[in-house]
């Protein structure tokens, strides 16, 4: 966050910084589909900053990954498995694209919206 950097010959410095967002917690999962479905339920992150499990109030089960504001998770049933694509506009929002797969080849798209609700 601070300090001193000596260089004693002709060099270029380059430095970046990425914001890390905490998606570990709780979360109320709110999703909409083409079909003229609609959920809502508790999700919960649990790992590190940048990859862990998620598991939801009805049963779900699956594994997020995040990248600087970027997120995907899935969600698996033994009936259907659900794929969210998104990122974060701020700390506790967050929202994308979803899409819940009824068999292999069969699927309807949809989109979603988070807020947390608490941290781990």
């Amino acid at each position: 966050s601070s300090g001193t950097i000596t260089i004693s010959q002709d060099h270029t410095l380059v430095a970046s910084a990425v914001k890390e967002y905490n998606i570990r917690g709780t979360w109320t999962l709110e999703e909409e589909y083409n079909d003229g479905s609609s959920f809502v339920v508790t999700i919960t992150f649990a790992g590190t900053a940048s990859s862990g499990t998620v598991v939801d109030s009805h049963g779900g089960t699956g594994t997020y990954t995040v990248n600087g504001a970027f997120v995907e998770f899935t969600l698996q049933y033994p009936q259907v498995n659900y794929e969210y694509i998104g990122s974060f506009s701020d700390d506790v929002n967050m929202s994308g694209t979803s899409k819940r797969y009824i068999s292999e080849n069969e699927f309807k798209n949809g989109t979603w919206k988070a807020k947390k609700q608490s941290v781990l």
